[in-house]
Protein backbone atom coordinates (compact mmCIF):
# COMPACT_ATOMS: atom_id res chain seq x y z
CA UNK A 1 0.00 0.00 0.00
CA UNK A 2 1.06 3.47 -0.86
CA UNK A 3 -0.14 6.78 0.29
CA UNK A 4 -0.31 8.80 -2.75
CA UNK A 5 0.44 12.30 -2.45
CA UNK A 6 2.86 11.88 0.38
CA UNK A 7 5.79 11.91 -1.17
CA UNK A 8 5.80 15.96 -2.19
CA UNK A 9 4.50 16.40 1.80
CA UNK A 10 7.49 14.15 3.12
CA UNK A 11 9.63 16.94 3.91
CA UNK A 12 6.80 19.49 4.87
CA UNK A 13 5.56 17.15 7.44
CA UNK A 14 9.13 16.67 9.50
CA UNK A 15 9.67 20.21 9.52
CA UNK A 16 5.98 21.09 10.76
CA UNK A 17 6.49 18.56 13.42
CA UNK A 18 9.47 19.12 15.12
CA UNK A 19 8.44 19.31 18.30
CA UNK A 20 7.30 16.00 17.66
CA UNK A 21 11.16 14.52 16.71
CA UNK A 22 12.92 12.22 19.52
CA UNK A 23 15.85 13.72 21.13
CA UNK A 24 18.64 14.20 19.06
CA UNK A 25 15.83 15.01 16.21
CA UNK A 26 14.41 13.18 13.50
CA UNK A 27 17.75 10.74 12.69
CA UNK A 28 15.61 7.74 10.81
CA UNK A 29 12.84 9.39 8.64
CA UNK A 30 12.72 6.61 5.96
CA UNK A 31 11.79 3.91 7.91
CA UNK A 32 9.68 6.20 10.57
CA UNK A 33 6.74 4.81 12.28
CA UNK A 34 4.06 6.88 11.59
CA UNK A 35 0.82 7.71 14.38
CA UNK A 36 -2.59 7.87 13.31
CA UNK A 37 -2.55 11.34 14.04
CA UNK A 38 0.27 11.87 12.19
CA UNK A 39 -1.46 10.24 9.34
CA UNK A 40 -4.06 12.14 9.62
CA UNK A 41 -2.27 15.33 8.97
CA UNK A 42 -1.70 13.62 5.20
CA UNK A 43 -4.96 12.70 5.05
CA UNK A 44 -6.03 16.60 5.36
CA UNK A 45 -3.54 17.50 2.57
CA UNK A 46 -5.50 14.74 0.28
CA UNK A 47 -3.64 11.95 0.39
CA UNK A 48 -5.10 8.53 0.17
CA UNK A 49 -4.13 4.62 0.95
CA UNK A 50 -3.63 2.48 -2.50
CA UNK A 51 -3.14 -0.49 -3.49
CA UNK A 52 -1.04 -1.53 -5.99
CA UNK A 53 -1.86 -4.27 -8.11
CA UNK A 54 1.36 -6.30 -9.40
CA UNK A 55 1.70 -9.64 -11.27
CA UNK A 56 4.40 -12.34 -11.51
CA UNK A 57 7.34 -10.67 -12.26
CA UNK A 58 6.75 -6.99 -12.12
CA UNK A 59 9.09 -4.68 -10.65
CA UNK A 60 8.09 -2.02 -8.40
CA UNK A 61 10.22 1.19 -7.94
CA UNK A 62 9.01 3.98 -5.55
CA UNK A 63 11.57 5.91 -3.53
CA UNK A 64 11.45 5.35 0.35
CA UNK A 65 9.75 8.99 1.18
CA UNK A 66 6.51 7.57 -0.26
CA UNK A 67 4.98 6.57 2.81
CA UNK A 68 3.93 2.88 2.20
CA UNK A 69 3.67 -0.68 4.06
CA UNK A 70 3.53 -4.09 2.97
CA UNK A 71 1.99 -7.20 4.68
CA UNK A 72 2.33 -10.93 4.38
CA UNK A 73 1.63 -13.04 1.47
CA UNK A 74 -2.05 -14.39 1.68
CA UNK A 75 -2.52 -17.85 0.08
CA UNK A 76 -0.44 -20.87 -0.73
CA UNK A 77 2.04 -18.98 -3.17
CA UNK A 78 4.76 -17.41 -1.73
CA UNK A 79 5.50 -13.71 -2.89
CA UNK A 80 9.52 -12.97 -3.16
CA UNK A 81 10.19 -8.68 -2.50
CA UNK A 82 13.76 -7.74 -2.27
CA UNK A 83 14.40 -3.86 -1.22
CA UNK A 84 17.20 -2.37 -2.72
CA UNK A 85 18.96 1.02 -1.56
CA UNK A 86 20.70 3.28 -3.49
CA UNK A 87 22.53 6.23 -1.64
CA UNK A 88 22.89 9.34 -3.38
CA UNK A 89 24.59 12.65 -2.53
CA UNK A 90 22.92 15.72 -2.65
CA UNK A 91 24.31 19.11 -1.29
CA UNK A 92 27.37 17.07 0.36
CA UNK A 93 24.93 14.72 2.33
CA UNK A 94 24.64 11.02 1.58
Amino acid sequence: MILQGSYPLYSEFFAAHEHEAPPGGWEWKDSYHFTESQLKWFYDRGCEWKKVEANAGDVILWDSRLIHYGAAAEGDRPRVATCECQCVEAEGQV
